[in-house]
């Protein structure tokens, strides 16, 4: 076979995987007039990693569906490869085990909700307004993470490696811990009831908002601002050192005041 049949051959093979690429991926790449093979690997490198990223992506969020709908038990590696379109073979590819695709779908909103209170902590401003941010920063989070937020509250304990649910774990008691001191901060500072103990003042809060994940349903209707203000309404009036008429009254000035924070 001489140079040209080569050429001509080799070009055929970079046309069909420039497409192919370009399909999957959408990625646009130019027509090749001349075969340039670092510029080629650099492209084909390229699609194929976008190609990763997009399928682990959907592999996640399918997961999160079916974890959300059937619990974690009653979800298999096969009914994931199924409701993402490839066999069930595919997402070894992506991930070893069910129980490290749930712990990719926990992990970043667990993480997300404590450097939001590691930077209320650091905030400068009153007791009820850290109280407050605390309340928004975790309850908001049930809005465009609903998913991931309701499988984090019912599923940790199907971790059956306890070095994954570890890694949660430790954020998790890291994130209530923040909560505990939140509260015990606002009693030195004669800002909250003194007399409660901090660390059952926080898991009620936590209980509180975290039985969301039982009933709460973005398409029916209730507001998560609207919880927000009816959550910290109650809370605060019970820590407020002073009557319930002036805990209200401060209540709503701190929720006007809200936007501000």
């Amino acid at each position: 076979m001489n140079r040209r049949s080569v050429n001509k051959k080799f070009y055929g093979t970079v046309k069909f995987s420039l497409q192919y690429v370009r399909k999957l991926t959408r990625v646009k790449i130019e027509r090749v007039e001349f075969v340039d093979f670092r510029q080629l690997c650099d492209d084909l490198i390229i699609g194929n990693r976008i190609m990763a990223m997009n399928r682990r992506t959907e592999i996640l969020r399918r997961a999160a569906e079916l974890f959300a709908d059937k619990g974690v038990a009653n979800t298999s590696i096969e009914h994931i490869a199924t409701a993402v379109g490839i066999k069930r073979e595919a997402i070894y590819y992506y991930f070893k085990s069910r129980h490290d695709i749930l712990l990719e779908v926990l992990l970043p909103s667990s993480k997300s909700l404590l450097t939001g209170m590691r930077n209320i902590r650091r905030m400068d401003m009153t007791s009820p307004e850290k109280l407050r941010a605390a309340f928004e920063n975790h309850l908001a989070s049930f809005d465009p993470t609903y998913l991931e937020m309701s499988i984090a509250l019912r599923e940790d304990h199907f971790f059956a490696d306890p070095s994954k649910l570890g890694q949660l774990q430790g954020t998790w008691d890291e994130y209530s811990n923040h909560w505990t001191e939140l509260i015990r901060e606002g009693q030195e500072r004669g800002e909250f009831k003194d007399g409660l103990d901090p660390k059952m003042v926080a898991f009620g809060i936590l209980g509180m908002c975290n039985w969301l994940s039982r009933w709460f349903d973005p398409s029916k209707g209730t507001s998560i601002d609207e919880i927000i203000d009816t959550y910290f309404t109650v809370t605060s009036n019970g820590l407020a050192t002073t009557s319930p008429d002036i805990a209200a009254e401060e209540s709503n000035r701190t929720i006007c005041g809200s936007s501000e924070i």
